[in-house]
């Protein structure tokens, strides 16, 4: 009886065994199956099982192995990407062309090697080795809590011995890390001037570089610990120590101490973009990019030397209130070895223009003279700064006139458009007519003769209507335009879809301002003195007076100043330029889109219609109500 029992109980304890889920069991092929891994201080393990639909666990195999000297200075991330890798490697035969599951602890490995992003740039380069390595296995990966966790923790605290075969594998793996890393480093010492032996120095004597390296090491917490660490809590997984210095993927982390490299960075005086291009190559800290910009922005010879700043926001003139209220004036020429005086008024765009044997102060007022003895005194004279314009004659015929003359900025032509746009048709229209017969002042006259009795583009009339207020009788059949209204409607349209942010200085601000003379110092240094206008200013400059417009003017320190500026809008058959506004009596005007009033304003031209006789022409007012007549709109049932 007693062997009987024996051997009952023998069977009972075989049948419970078959029934335990320690015991291992085949690999199926129609199984789902899951690969766990996990790392200690000491080893790896790693263990293969299958996951049935019931929720229980069948395994089929086991894995563990002792870090060597080399991976224990791993980073925690990189032990447990290690062990999956491992796993993968060591069940290479169960996995390969099918799919399964990675289990692991550790969250970061979710997004590293299951995203379909890919891998990031910035990761380490043995994650990225491996992330690549694993492309090979068609697999996805899952999170798991460390409380259910155990069989593969365990097999990592209580390793079986080395496996030489796959350290010897990745022993030639890491070859090609040093060796990239000491290129890396060599690349440093020569570009920067700073030794990776001063780096690793100043790595441990760096308190927050010392508290960051642990963390890397032992693994990060939830949430970062301190606000000074924040930046390198936000790239934690993305960072890694080799010989004792920080990285960021490839770029080295400098200390503190060491961010003297700007210097390096900064000879030659390449600008911010290159700098920032130059240090994103080897190296990173938190703020670099600012520091760098920082650094240009307080560079003297770098301010000294840049560009002309964005150009300010166009400033139409006003709307005159009648013809020949203001009138721009400029020289034009040589052409064909003569000289032009060119008087436009701004209103009616009717020209003036005489030819000048000589350009002095006395002819130039004496031809000026003749023509206000015909159109009168016009009350606002533009001019650029030419000799003639700026001369005591002209200043004092100017007084003597009540005329009161404003001078735009230097070497901003563009400023008395008005004028400016007719010497460019002249000259064209000279130069057309080349071939033809007659003298210059005949093709003076016809050409003179044909644009004032040619609708101008801006106002639909022609100059001689609104300034004269009848048509100019000539040998063709001229069209008759439909009036001025829709040109303060495109004046107005030009001045409200100008969004861009006015530039302005005040009184007392340091700027930076053109100097047309030193030829091999484009910008000098000076002192807001006074404002004339909306974008013309009056700069000290060693104790003179320097008039500047906006667009020759920008700030001496560019830090935390963005000054916005449009580009000048020129249009071919169109009066519509950028003016500065100026005056000399302390009145202010603005550049004018070549307009003439409304229906409402000063000037009432009126609009010849058309007769069966085109000979016989007469005003004619009409009276007839101006009201739709539509159908009645009857009820109907």
């Amino acid at each position: 009886m007693e062997v009987v029992k024996k051997r009952a109980d023998r069977f009972r304890q075989n049948q419970g065994g078959t029934e335990s889920p320690l015991l291992l069991t085949h690999c199926h092929p129609d199984w789902p199956i899951v690969l766990a891994a996990d790392e200690s201080n000491v080893g790896i393990g790693a263990v293969l099982y299958h996951r049935l639909q019931d929720g229980s666990v069948k395994v089929v195999a086991h894995a563990s192995k002792v870090l060597n000297s080399a991976q224990r200075n791993y980073a925690q991330i990189e032990k447990e990407a290690l062990a999956l890798v491992y796993g993968v490697k060591r069940f290479h035969k169960y996995l390969w062309g099918r799919q399964f599951v990675l289990v692991t602890d550790h969250k970061p490995l979710v997004t590293i090697f299951g995203s379909t992003k890919g891998v990031p740039q910035t990761a380490a380069s043995r994650l990225m080795r491996w992330a690549v390595t694993l492309m090979n296995y068609s697999f996805t990966i899952e999170y798991r809590n460390t409380k259910l966790f155990g069989e593969a923790d365990g097999l990592s605290r209580l390793p079986t011995s080395s496996d030489e075969l796959f350290d010897s594998n990745f022993d030639a793996k890491e070859v090609e890390d040093e060796l990239m890393i000491n290129q890396l480093i060599r690349e440093i010492r020569n570009e920067l001037l700073v030794t990776a032996k001063e780096i690793e120095q100043h790595t441990k004597q760096d308190r927050i570089f010392q508290e960051v390296g642990r963390y890397v090491s032992v693994g990060w917490p939830e949430k970062c610990p301190k606000q000074e660490i924040q930046p390198y809590f936000q790239k934690r997984w993305e960072l890694q120590v080799v010989y004792g210095c920080l990285l960021w993927g490839t770029r080295i982390v400098i200390p503190e101490a060491l961010r003297r490299t700007l210097t390096r960075l900064h000879e030659m005086h390449p600008g911010r973009d290159r700098m920032v291009s130059a240090a994103r190559q080897y190296c990173w800290w938190p703020g670099m990019d600012k520091e760098i910009s920082d650094w240009v922005a307080s560079c003297s010879q770098c301010a000294g030397a840049l560009n002309s700043p964005a150009r300010a926001p166009l400033h139409p003139w006003n709307v005159t209130g009648g013809p020949w209220k203001r009138v721009h004036a400029d020289f034009a020429g040589p052409v064909n070895g003569l000289m032009f005086l060119i008087l436009v008024d701004s209103l009616s765009k009717w020209p003036e223009v005489v030819i000048m044997r000589d350009t002095t102060a006395s002819r130039t007022v004496s031809e000026m003279r003749r023509i206000f003895a015909t159109h009168g005194i016009p009350e606002v004279l533009v001019t650029d700064n030419g000799p003639q314009f700026v001369s005591e004659e002209f200043s004092s015929f100017c007084i003597q006139q009540g005329v009161n003359h404003v001078t735009t900025a230097p070497y901003m032509p563009h400023s008395n458009g008005q004028a400016e746009r007719f010497v460019d048709t002249l000259k064209r229209a000279l130069a057309k007519s080349r071939n033809d017969k007659g003298t210059t002042l005949e093709k003076l006259n016809n050409f003179l003769m044909t644009y004032r009795t040619t609708p101008h583009p801006s106002t639909g009339r022609t100059p001689s209507e609104i300034l004269m207020k009848r048509q100019i009788r000539t040998t063709l059949d001229l069209m008759f335009p439909t009036g001025t209204e829709g040109l303060e409607r495109t004046r107005q349209k030009m001045m409200c879809s100008n969004n861009k942010e006015p530039r302005a200085f005040a009184v007392g601000e340091k700027v930076l301002l053109r100097d047309y003379v030193a030829r091999t110092k484009p910008w000098t240094q000076g002192v807001i003195n006074k404002k004339k206008g909306d974008v013309v200013y009056l700069v000290e400059v060693n104790g003179k007076i320097w008039k500047r417009h906006a667009n020759q003017i920008r700030r001496s320190n560019p830090k935390g100043s963005h000054d916005v500026g449009i580009q000048s809008q020129w249009e071919t058959g169109s009066d519509t330029y950028s003016v500065c506004s100026m005056d000399s009596s302390e009145a202010e005007f603005s550049v004018e889109a070549a307009t003439v009033p409304t229906q409402s304003s000063a000037v009432n031209v009126p609009v010849r219609a058309r007769t069966t006789d085109t000979r016989k022409r007469v005003l004619q007012n009409v009276r007839r109500s101006s009201r739709i007549r539509r159908p009645p709109n009857r009820l109907t049932y």
